[in-house]
Order: C-alpha cells, then structure tokens, then sequence
C-alpha cells in the first residue's frame, strides 16, 4: 500500500481507498494491457498525410508572403523615387516659368505694338456697355482697368 500523509485543512483530500501495486500506469496515464499495442507516437497514414499537405501548404503561402512583401518593398521605393523626381521638376519648370515671365518687358511690348504694328487705344466710340441679365454670365480672366 501507498502511505500518504494528511495535513488537516489542505487542499488535497485524504484518500480513503488503498492503491494496489500491481497496477502500473503508462506513459499517458493509462493502463497498460497486452491488447493495447497503439503507442502514442503512432499515426495512420491519412493523419500523416493530412499534415504534410497542410505543411506544404503553410510554407508556400509563407513564400508566396515573402516574394509579395518583396515585391511591395521595392514598389514602394519605385513610387517614392519618381515622387521626388516630379517635386523636382515642378520646381524647376515653375523657376522657368518665373524667369519668363519676369524677363518679359511690357513697356517694350507697348511700343512694339503702338509703333511698329500700328495699334491704337480704343475711342469711346467703339466701346460697346450691356447690361447684365440673370440667364447670362460673363468669365473675368483679369480686373478691367
């Protein structure tokens, strides 16, 4: 028989049943008998096969993962890359267009095209006034002097 000691108040109960000695558990806590020739590390070949296609199936979708990851990583460079080539032609094609038009003399174009071309101011005459009506509307590209 099995002695145990009893702590009054513990938390494990006191066993009231004698232990026979001739019973010896297996590895999982089971009893051994003759008949029981399945060991734990046993598996039938359709649980065997089961786990193999759900391996390959795991590693391919974590290479598939990996090549997609890849494939956004250098995406994502190509994309940041072409962003700073357009602010930097912006740039430049906005510091062209500010020297252009800085470099433009409007004097000069005022005599070129009252000396040379003949252009004259409009007289009073050949200004023609409407009115305005609710159906009708007039785009303004400029102030009117």
């Amino acid at each position: 028989l099995l002695e145990t000691a009893y702590v009054h108040g513990s938390a494990a109960p006191k066993l009231d049943f004698p232990v026979r000695e001739t019973e010896s558990p297996g590895r999982n806590g089971r009893r051994q008998s003759a008949e029981d020739d399945s060991s734990p590390l046993s598996m039938n070949l359709g649980y065997l096969l089961f786990l193999a296609v759900a391996a390959i199936a795991v590693v391919a979708i974590c290479v598939n993962y990996l090549r997609l990851r890849s494939e956004y990583t250098t995406l994502q460079k190509e994309y940041t890359a072409k962003e700073a080539d357009l602010s930097e032609r912006i740039l430049e094609n906005d510091a062209i267009y500010n020297g252009i038009i800085s470099s433009v003399n409007l004097e000069h174009v005022k005599e070129v095209a009252t000396g040379k071309l003949g252009m004259i101011y409009a007289t009073g005459d050949q200004i023609i006034t409407y009115q305005e009506t609710e159906k009708d509307y007039v785009k303004q590209y400029r102030d009117i002097p």
